[in-house]
């Protein structure tokens, strides 16, 4: 997932964000004011394409005994992060849900990663946030 490898040329043309690199921010912002941190020190707040992503989230809150933080998913459940090409195929629509989420319960329109599944919250509460770094910021063609 992620990539595309033609049979032909034997080439692999990678998104222009792979691989993403998160970091827990241990401050307390709003979902506005996360995104703003995260765009003016890295790329975005975090994006979540895969399963295999929402580990390595996972991973990170596990190691600061964290949990209930701000990702970039907002309003309409679109990415903090809408440039498509950002994106390979099926990935800006991935989605982990927790049972009975969104449901819009008094004005909750941004998304936080709680227990390893996503949630909706109000978005002017201040909580931590995980910020990602993309390393490329154009496509990148390797060869398999």
């Amino acid at each position: 997932s992620g990539s595309f490898c033609s049979l032909t040329h034997w080439l692999c043309t990678l998104p222009s964000c792979f691989p993403r690199h998160y970091h827990l921010i241990e401050q307390n912002k709003t979902w506005s004011e996360a995104q703003s941190h995260c765009r003016q020190h890295h790329t975005d707040l975090a994006t979540v394409a895969s399963k295999e992503e929402v580990d390595a989230l996972n991973d990170v809150l596990a190691e600061h005994d964290q949990d209930d933080v701000w990702i970039g998913l907002h309003g309409g459940w679109r990415w903090s992060l809408e440039n498509k090409t950002y994106y390979g195929e099926g990935e800006a629509e991935f989605r982990m849900w927790e049972e009975d989420q969104p449901d819009n319960h008094r004005n909750e329109y941004c998304a936080v990663l709680k227990d390893k599944e996503w949630w909706d919250y109000r978005c002017h509460d201040k909580r931590y946030f995980i910020s990602q770094c993309c390393r490329y910021s154009s496509m990148l063609t390797v060869e398999c």
